[in-house]
């Protein structure tokens, strides 16, 4: 995102509300991360979750939408990354 040309309007409009939504997440006690209730909401997060690393980030998934996200993938894993390799990366 730092990439992004902040002359556009879009782009500052989106990291706006991209960045708006932002909040800290405090550790309790035990050291776990508390996910606020409006985020936990959001994400539809029930009691199963899925995490998922990606580079330097971490998704958090319901597990339920997890496996309908897969499974509603219509690409293999070899088609994204022979898509990849076409745009240089």
């Amino acid at each position: 995102m730092k990439n992004l040309s902040m002359i556009q309007k879009d782009v500052r409009n989106f990291l706006r509300l991209f960045y708006s939504s932002a909040t800290e997440a405090p550790l309790d006690p035990q050291g776990r991360i508390l996910i606020p209730p409006q985020m936990r909401e959001r994400a539809k997060l029930d009691r199963e979750v899925v995490l998922l690393g990606l580079l330097n980030k971490i998704e958090i998934w319901d597990k339920k939408s997890w496996q309908e996200f897969i499974a509603n993938s219509t690409d293999t894993f070899e088609e994204v990354a022979s898509k990849l390799v076409e745009l240089g990366i």
